[in-house]
């Protein structure tokens, strides 16, 4: 005979509300994780420019130390590859190279702008590449270290690309810059320097992100 006390409905889901679900989960999931990689990048990227800002302040000091406390006279006007020599002794390096040699091997050949396509900054001067990946170039303008830029006056300026040849190759998102000036180091985008010198989310204009360098010591958000 059926009871009625022993029968018990079962309840769950159907096979079409099941792909529904993974569907949703999916494009939220594609929503969602790309952004998340991207900011653990860019902070991976903030944090290795930290690293390499340091590592270079304490090769300037060295230099000055053997210099009469100074950065003046320690090259003639224009000579990148001195400057470069200057500070190699100071890095593990594995890779070097000298004026017009650089992009495409020591230096990403094209490098564009924070945001859109901009201009691409042409200095093809002395660079090396360090054991950790990362790619530092060097310009040296004044042996008086009274080149101007706005109101900082330096003797020249390293570029830093975090990842070295690797992408985006943008200019405040894995390349920064720092100038070199008589008796110490400053970024790009400090106060005085050039008012193009900007690191602006959304600005298409060609100079964006060369102002982030300073931006990123501050714990800034850009």
């Amino acid at each position: 005979m059926y009871k009625q006390g022993n029968y018990k409905k079962i309840i769950g889901f159907t096979l079409a509300e099941v792909l529904i679900t993974l569907t949703i989960i999916g494009i939220v999931a594609a929503l969602t994780i790309p952004a998340i990689i991207q900011k653990v990048q860019d902070t991976q990227y903030k944090v290795a420019f930290k690293a390499a800002f340091s590592d270079i302040a304490a090769a300037t000091q060295e230099i000055m130390l053997n210099n009469g406390g100074t950065m003046k006279g320690i090259c003639t006007d224009g000579d990148h590859t001195c400057f470069r020599n200057a500070y190699q002794p100071f890095f593990n390096s594995i890779k070097s190279c000298d004026n017009d040699a650089s992009f495409g091997v020591c230096w990403p050949e094209h490098h564009r702008a924070l945001v859109g396509e901009g201009a691409e900054e042409t200095y093809n001067v002395s660079s090396i590449v360090l054991n950790n990946g990362i790619a530092l170039r060097f310009c040296f303008n004044n042996r008086d270290c009274v080149h101007p830029s706005n109101t900082i006056l330096r003797c020249g300026w390293v570029a830093i690309d975090v990842n070295g040849l690797k992408n985006p190759n943008r200019f405040g998102k894995d390349i920064f810059y720092v100038h070199i000036q008589e008796n110490k180091i400053s970024p790009w985008g400090a106060p005085g320097d050039q008012a193009n010198r900007i690191c602006i989310a959304g600005d298409i204009s060609s100079s964006n992100g060369w102002g982030c360098a300073a931006k990123v010591l501050k714990n800034e958000n850009y």
